[in-house]
């Protein structure tokens, strides 16, 4: 049971890094076009891919 609370903990900050490291992507991406739309189908290419 230890192991698993192990790595539930070490789950969090991983999941918590990349949720922060596409939003960083997406806002540098919406800062150098200007465009919504491209911003929004980054997110979603992320996701299928």
């Amino acid at each position: 049971m230890k192991s698993f609370y192990l790595l539930l903990a070490s789950k969090w900050p991983a999941n918590i890094g990349d949720v922060l490291y596409i939003v960083a992507l997406i806002a540098l991406l919406y800062q150098q076009t200007g465009s919504a739309l491209a911003a929004a189908s980054f997110r979603i290419v992320v996701t299928i891919v």
